[in-house]
């Protein structure tokens, strides 16, 4: 598609490291892994907002979010909701800064300041100190904004939970909360971007390059959701019985005994959640028969290509003895990385980040619950992105089949997983 070209060029312009062909994975100079694909100019991130307003959820979620595209990113803790005393909110934030520059300087691409800047001269001061190392368009204010009386009530009661696992008083701790100034407005001549009520309105000044406007896309996407997603793979295939790879193959007996099983398990589920939770699959014969049962009967069931398992290539529909037979010389590439192999003709995990790319943009700005139906390699995925998995953990993640996994945010951005073995 148009959009898709106009992404790859962008991609290109930047200086992101698109694998060309199946190996090598790109390396670092001392013969490592290199999952940093991106190598552009580094960027900061500041975080500006009172407390409880959704910042460190916020920041978290981008910093996840940067390193499951392969931008090097980390979060840097910079604030103290619990103190009103700016001597101390000013030494942990040059302790933050300190350790962003050096993460930067070692290669780190994004790092991201979890601090409330509120006040002018706070906000001067992290600026004047990030640009003696940063051009000034690489260093992007973020400011996470509550005045819907609603909103922020939920917003302060969830961080009062998130907090009481240190903090004893759960009244002290709101008053605590609550005691802080209306904050001044961020500064025209500054780069920024502003989340209004939970993503409702963003508003962005000054967004310059790739880099700060891909997030800046992603943020438009982000909304404080607590909705639960529950993935699982389809029933065992065909082509499970026979150790075969990709393909369009039928249910197994078992895989539709495990049909009637989850079907069963969504009927409780619609239940206990009060209502029908929307079920994805992807195009493959088999999700679409692991669902089936469920059709005509109230739920909305959506297919997407993005969720469609890893291809193959030239080794669709064969065995991994067969593949290791004919292709012996891609058969050892993909031992050496499997994260970054790309079957001749076909994908690469690397490659499904981005295919799945809208998926996750999908997934953060749902507030319902979502079932997804989908294959190994596109769980492993997105696992990845739920979990903070590193690259060359995401390709060896766990995906049993006939097992729900259930992913609930636990608060502050943190993903909780619970699997459950239906069979």
């Amino acid at each position: 598609t148009l959009s898709e070209c106009l992404f790859f060029f962008a991609m290109v312009e930047s200086r992101v490291a698109l694998p060309t062909n199946s190996f090598p994975a790109p390396l670092t100079q001392d013969g490592a892994l290199d999952t940093n694909v991106y190598h552009g100019r580094p960027l900061v991130v500041v975080m500006v907002g009172l407390p409880a307003r959704g910042k460190t959820f916020v920041a978290r979620k981008l910093c996840r979010y940067s390193n499951w595209l392969g931008v090097r990113a980390a979060l840097f803790r910079a604030s103290h909701w619990e103190t009103d005393d700016l001597n101390t909110e000013q030494t942990t934030e040059n302790s933050a800064l300190a350790e962003c520059l050096q993460f930067l300087s070692g290669g780190g691409i994004v790092g991201i300041i979890d601090s409330q800047c509120l006040t002018l001269e706070q906000r001067d001061h992290v600026f004047a100190t990030l640009n003696q190392k940063l051009d000034a368009d690489r260093i992007l204010f973020l400011e996470v904004v509550l005045d819907d009386p609603a909103v922020l009530q939920d917003m302060e009661q969830r961080t009062v939970e998130g907090i009481n696992g240190h903090q004893a008083n759960a009244e002290e701790t709101l008053r605590s909360l609550r005691r802080r100034p209306q904050l001044p407005p961020l500064d025209d001549s500054k780069s920024y971007i502003t989340m209004l009520n939970n993503g409702k309105s963003i508003v962005a000044n000054g967004v310059q390059g790739f880099l700060p406007r891909k997030l800046f896309h992603y943020l438009t996407h982000l909304s404080v959701s607590y909705a639960p997603i529950f993935c699982t793979r389809h029933g065992e295939s065909m082509y499970n019985t026979e150790d075969r790879i990709g393909g369009d193959p039928d249910l197994s007996d078992r895989g539709r005994q495990y049909a009637v099983v989850l079907c069963d398990w969504i009927r409780a589920l619609t239940q206990r959640l009060g209502r029908r939770p929307a079920i994805w699959t992807s195009t493959r014969v088999r999700t679409k028969q692991t669902v089936r049962a469920l059709l005509g009967e109230g739920y909305h069931v959506e297919e997407w290509h993005a969720l469609d398992e890893i291809d193959g290539g030239v080794c669709e529909n064969l065995t991994y003895d067969e593949i290791q037979e004919k292709f012996p010389e891609e058969a050892e590439k993909r031992k050496r990385s499997k994260y970054y192999y790309r079957y001749p003709q076909g994908e690469s995990y690397f490659d499904i980040v981005h295919r799945v790319h809208p998926i996750i943009l999908e997934l953060e700005r749902r507030r319902h619950p979502l079932v997804i139906v989908a294959h190994q390699a596109v769980l492993r995925v997105l696992f990845s992105y739920f979990q903070e998995e590193s690259a060359d953990n995401c390709a060896l993640m766990p995906v049993p089949l006939h097992t729900v996994h259930t992913y609930v945010h636990t608060g502050f951005g943190k993903m909780d997983v619970t699997k459950e073995k239906l069979m």
